[in-house]
């Protein structure tokens, strides 16, 4: 299920900027009383419930975001089975499963109840180092939603607010993730690619560049890391040759390390931080296919590495 750098357009409204104060909001209140609210097959229902206790559309949104994501498991069965796969609101929520498609649908009808604004977005994700470099496939892989706050679209993924699937896409965990709603477009993008350009909301990126940047992780997004300069995610490896990386961060830094994946080990790296600007420098002892940069010991990209 899960894991792109642009060029962030400064005229849209500062409603997309970083600082962007609904991305940055405290809704633990808002999650605490929508969690509680028990299933109920009448949709209509089950969204007055979850949005009545609100006042402020960005809170009935969010109900609807956290009720999904905590009671919605990924349907590992269906997404390998057409067949056995559900996307109808009322089904998903008797199964208590479904697949992307499952989640977008069921977030939009359960908006569309409460009169809020929402659209389903189709498109790819970039959640596979292994991907990078490959050019997207013609098949739609991914589906996620866009809402409207105050006239501007903000954009969510329900489904990767969920959790996360392991075991090879066998079996799913439950981890509520908050990085997926009202994402500043521009790190939406580090992941998200859709079939309509207009759903980019001011990140500027072409399809290949999407595919041919470093995989981030949702750390990177939660971190807010901006400016890589670095951006094609394939680097050619050479043990005489150093790499020097930057990038922006609001993260306050303590530690830069560089590891393989697969080894659990990293290795510490010197680094400067600059009005918000990291830069370090590394060189490959030793071939490996894939390096991950970790910051605090979380990591935050991966680097295909070319011989």
């Amino acid at each position: 299920m899960k894991i792109i750098l642009t060029t962030f357009i400064i005229s849209f409204s500062s409603i997309f900027t970083f600082g962007n104060n609904i991305w940055a909001n405290d809704f633990s209140k808002v999650d605490s009383i929508s969690r509680l609210v028990r299933p109920i097959g009448n949709i209509e229902k089950l969204s007055k419930k979850l949005t009545s206790p609100f006042k402020e559309n960005v809170q009935k949104y969010r109900a609807i975001y956290t009720w999904i994501s905590t009671h919605i498991k990924y349907d590992c069965v269906g997404l390998k089975d057409l067949e056995k796969r559900e996307n109808d609101p009322v089904k998903v929520i008797k199964r208590k499963k479904a697949v992307c498609e499952g989640y977008s649908t069921l977030f939009k009808q359960l908006c569309a109840y409460s009169n809020l604004k929402c659209e389903i977005i189709r498109g790819w994700t970039h959640n596979n180092e292994n991907l990078i470099g490959t050019p997207l496939e013609d098949k739609i892989t991914h589906s996620w939603n866009a809402i409207s706050l105050n006239g501007q679209w903000q954009l969510i993924d329900v489904t990767w607010g969920a959790g996360f699937t392991q075991n090879n896409n066998t079996s799913f965990v439950f981890s509520f993730n908050d990085y997926y709603f009202c994402t500043p477009p521009t790190l939406f993008s580090y992941e998200h690619y859709p079939e309509s350009p207009k759903w980019l909301l001011g990140s500027e990126i072409l399809k290949d560049e999407f595919r041919n940047q470093p995989r981030y992780y949702g750390n990177a997004i939660k971190q807010e890391l901006t400016n890589l300069n670095l951006t094609n995610g394939i680097l050619n490896f050479n043990t005489s040759d150093s790499l020097s990386f930057s990038f922006n961060t609001t993260e306050h830094v303590t530690r830069i390390s560089i590891g393989e994946r697969g080894n659990n080990k990293s290795e510490t790296v010197p680094f400067q931080v600059n009005n918000d600007k990291v830069s370090f420098s590394y060189t490959p002892k030793k071939y490996s296919e894939f390096l991950i940069i970790y910051l605090n010991n979380q990591g935050i990209l991966i680097y295909k590495l070319n011989k």
